[in-house]
């Protein structure tokens, strides 16, 4: 009985500090605890069924009004009920090839329910130029992008727009039409929306039919399986899609929730729930979703309604979503994996559940991004416990309010957050601005004073682009603080009761405010994560940072002599570093301090950069502005100073061997004349990407050939070299060079002779080369590269020959060549060619027929005629500053210069983008 009890008090606790309801959970019991799915490196959205028709209407209206309409702007409206792929369609458009080459610029803006004209300006601006708008006044906006878009047609998407006020669309209606000539797609839920923007017939789109959703499910729900062998959870699959009327957000969020589950009642769970038969209209929210949100494990739940902080439409990075969810005390470790690793596994299986949409890749960072209507489920479920303030205002809050976001634009100068004082439940406050914002808020320091003597249970603080000078001590009352972000606000000094958050696990922080801690920050023993940036200005870190073992997450580590600041040998007690950039390695006194590092030991490390200087200065000094000129420091260290220089640099190299687990590393302005043998050892199988840039002293290359999982490889201002043989492929006589390489960068390599060395096999993946800067290479290996698609050649010009390259399919010519170089190519499969800076053409416009885009640039001697009708397949001709440049459109006719009427009326009929500036 005593256990028992033990149990339900267990239990109990639980339930309270997750804050279950009595809807929450399975209806049945499950006899497994909950893990996170198996994941998949497949991500992205699946293949789009069912939409070819709708797609090609769309493109077809928006191509034949623009015969019809050649100098005004239209607006096309796509309405549709939520969930049913309205933005899915205006992407497939947005992106098909014969809208990219119609329209020269293109713009896409997620407008939602936010509709600030001045904002949507703004955002409109950046999009279509890809550029910051500086600007603050509407006017010089419509300027500045009808300068850009002068004589150009452009297409803008307005995704998601929600307004039904004439008054509100007419600004922006004004504002698009002064940059004619243009089409505007808009994606809306109202028809009344539409029926006030529009100026082209509407576009309502249906349902998708059973086949396309069947499809769809299949392609969610059995993922890895062979339908045919269970033939019962197929038919209750059929039904569960027939449930769907058509909509494909719902047929796919329910595949994702039924992956990987063979338990036929849980399939019948689903379809035979009740929340089938709520009245949609009623309630806003699919009852797909719901059922979706109804069985999510607990745990799962929890980390869903906390993405109802963030407004529609915002960029989640996942690790900065880990972190905040760990700060909650989301992701339980039983200490044989990282809570981080459970955390990513919590989003791969919102992802895997369609939740979550992944976005693009950002480095080695994932943007994801969550469907409006997912977003209003999150909304719906989490009652008062999570409120998001939209508009800065913090009055009227429930007092049983636990985590609390507040959204601004730059309608607001200042926030007023007393009101929080009387939230003593509160566990969460983070402010997140909008996109484009220009003016930061001020807080007030004695406000945030009151605030921490009341916020007790805070866990969560985010002040990030705020206009704040300093913390107040006070912040040291949050002693259950673990996750504190202070970027890109204005104080430059913590106070030193922060060093008292002992559960502090994440700490984001201007680099001044960090260099001011010394070793006091030694007590965060707890941190995990500590982000900065390492500018120009930044100096040596504290020494304080070597006590801090379970940190994972540290930027930039600038080796200082001083004992007050950080040196290599402080290395070697922080185990569990995933990413680390080395800089200033030149203050390195001994071999032996670089050997304590032992990064050897660091089996979780993934990324490694090591650098000679600092990255703007010569060497690490405490005072700014230091000139880069000065000559550098001479250690007085024995063990250095009888040394010569190089051959110093390459023990030190080697003594700072990683992991095997590596799988990117740099090397900046290393001085030794050769690599140390780990480099490039077939041990670090793992390792897909090396960069060697400013190696100068170096004259010979790594044995990098027989790293199996290399994909990438960048050199540059390796001065010294001469020549490239074998050694640089591995030393194994049977086993082919360089078998996983796909991209290969060379630049400015000023003494660089001779390519050899290769035999018949290497390089079996490599699609793609680029070389600058080898003035005095001659030639290529002949036999390699059967795979290469893009060439790219700048300022080689004694390069007189290239190998036969039969998949070519876009070269870059860029310098003085001579004319027989491409004799040997292969160029009917060449889609696209740039020519800059030649004096005589060592290639004929005969017989490209795959040719889609030709530029030309800078040839000002260059005297060559252009047959276009021997270019069926042209999209794109760009003619700048090369004036002898003709074309001849018949074989019959007469040769024109590039700025004739008659040339631009030909490509016009041609749909060919035609760019000429003599």
């Amino acid at each position: 009985m005593k256990e028992i009890k033990k149990r339900f008090d267990t239990i109990t606790k639980e339930w309270d500090t997750l804050r279950l309801r009595e809807s929450d959970g399975p209806r049945r019991r499950d006899d497994h605890a909950w893990t996170p799915k198996p994941t998949s490196s497949l991500l992205h959205e699946p293949n789009v069924r069912g939409r070819e028709k709708d797609k090609e209407h769309i493109i077809q209206m928006l191509l034949e009004d623009d015969e019809n309409r050649k100098n005004s702007v239209s607006v096309l409206p796509i309405v549709g009920m939520g969930g049913i792929g309205k933005t899915t369609l205006a992407q497939l458009v947005y992106n098909d090839p014969r809208v990219s080459r119609h329209f020269r610029q293109k713009g896409w803006v997620c407008v939602s329910e936010n509709f600030d004209v001045l904002e949507l300006t703004r955002k409109i601006y950046t999009s279509i130029t890809k550029g910051s708008c500086d600007y603050t006044e509407i006017n010089e906006i419509v300027d500045a992008l009808r300068e850009e878009l002068m004589g150009k047609r452009f297409l803008l998407v307005l995704d998601d727009v929600w307004i039904d006020n004439p008054n509100l669309w007419n600004p922006l209606r004004d504002l698009l039409f002064a940059l004619e000539p243009g089409k505007v797609i808009v994606t809306t839920r109202n028809e009344s929306t539409a029926t006030i923007m529009q100026t082209m017939p509407l576009y309502r789109l249906g349902c998708l039919g059973f086949d396309d959703c069947w499809l769809i499910f299949l392609q969610q729900a059995f993922e890895g399986r062979d339908p045919n062998a269970l033939p019962e959870l197929v038919e209750i699959g059929k039904k569960i899609v027939v449930k769907c009327k058509g909509l494909p957000l719902a047929v796919k969020v329910l595949g994702g929730l039924l992956r990987f589950e063979s338990d036929e009642w849980k399939w019948i769970d689903i379809l035979d729930s009740e929340l089938w038969e709520l009245d949609e209209e009623e309630d806003q929210i699919l009852p797909a979703l719901r059922l979706s949100y109804d069985h999510m494990p607990p745990a799962l739940k929890q980390c869903f309604m906390y993405f109802s902080l963030f407004p529609k439409d915002y960029n989640f990075y996942d690790d900065r979503m880990v972190r905040l969810l760990m700060s909650q005390g989301l992701f339980r470790s039983d200490g044989t994996e990282l809570e981080e690793d459970i955390g990513r596994a919590f989003l791969d299986d919102l992802l895997q559940r369609s939740i979550l949409e992944y976005h693009c890749t950002y480095g080695r960072t994932r943007l994801l991004k969550m469907h409006d209507l997912v977003h209003d489920l999150a909304q719906f479920v989490v009652g008062e416990e999570f409120i998001r303030v939209d508009d800065g205002k913090l009055c009227n809050l429930p007092g049983g309010v636990r985590h609390l976001s507040l959204i601004w634009n730059n309608s607001i100068s200042s926030l007023n957050l007393l009101p929080l004082k009387k939230l003593q439940a509160l566990r969460t406050f983070i402010i997140i601005k909008r996109d484009d914002i220009i003016t930061y808020p001020e807080v007030h320091v004695d406000v945030l004073n009151d605030l921490f003597r009341n916020l007790k249970r805070l866990r969560t603080l985010n002040l990030r682009w705020t206009r704040i000078g300093a913390l107040p001590e006070s912040i040291g009352n949050l002693k259950l603080l673990r996750y504190l972000d202070i970027r890109h606000t204005e104080v430059k000094r913590l106070p030193e009761s922060i060093f008292g958050l002992y559960n502090l696990q994440t700490l984001e922080i201007e680099y001044d405010a960090l260099a001011e801690s010394s070793e006091a920050i030694k007590e965060l023993v707890n941190l995990r994560h500590l982000l900065f940036a390492c500018d120009k200005y930044a100096n040596c870190l504290p020494s304080g940072i070597r006590h801090l073992t379970n940190l994972q997450t540290l930027p930039a580590i600038v080796i200082g002599r001083d004992p007050r600041h950080f040196r290599i040998q402080d290395l070697k007690n922080l185990s569990h570093l995933k990413e680390v950039q080395i800089l200033n390695l030149k203050d390195i006194d001994s071999v032996e301090d670089a050997q304590e590092a032992n990064l050897r030991s660091k089996r979780d490390l993934k990324a490694l950069q090591l650098s000679w200087e600092h990255c703007y200065a010569l060497y690490c000094n405490t005072s700014r502005g230091q000139s880069s000129e000065e000559p550098s420091k001479i250690p007085s260290e024995a063990t250095r100073s009888l040394l010569p220089v190089d051959w110093f640099e390459e023990r030190v190299l080697a003594s700072l061997e990683p992991q095997t687990n590596l799988a990117e590393l740099l090397i900046y302005c290393y001085g030794g004349i050769r690599f140390p043998q780990w480099v490039g050892d077939v041990s670090f199988s793992k390792l897909v990407k090396i960069t060697l840039l400013n190696c100068q002293k170096c004259i010979l290359l790594p044995s990098l050939g027989q790293l199996p999982s290399l994909t990438y490889l960048d050199m540059s201002y390796i001065e010294s070299l001469l020549h490239i043989g074998r050694e640089f492929y591995g030393c194994s006589s049977e086993a082919k060079g360089f078998p996983s390489l796909e991209i290969l960068a060379i630049s400015s390599m000023d003494n660089w002779v001779e390519w050899g060395g290769g035999e018949y096999g290497d390089f079996p993946r490599l699609q793609e080369i680029s070389i600058a800067g080898c003035p005095k290479l001659q030639r290529l290996p002949q036999h390699l590269y059967s795979s290469l698609t893009r060439l790219f050649l700048s300022n080689c010009e004694q390069l007189d020959e290239l190998p036969l390259l039969p998949s070519l399919t876009h070269l870059t010519l860029r310098g003085t060549y001579d004319e027989k170089i491409l004799s040997s190519l292969h160029l009917h499969l060449l889609r696209f060619l740039e020519i800059t800076g030649l004096e005589t053409l060592p290639i004929e416009f005969r017989k490209m027929y795959s040719l889609q885009k030709l530029r030309i640039s800078f040839c000002y001697g260059l005297e060559t005629v252009v047959s276009l009708f021997e270019l069926p397949s042209l999209e794109e001709l760009s003619i700048r500053n090369s004036p002898q440049v003709q074309f001849r459109l018949h074989s019959s006719e007469d040769v024109i210069t590039g700025n004739c009427p008659v040339l631009q009326e030909w490509c016009r009929r041609r749909d060919i983008d035609l760019t000429y500036s003599g």
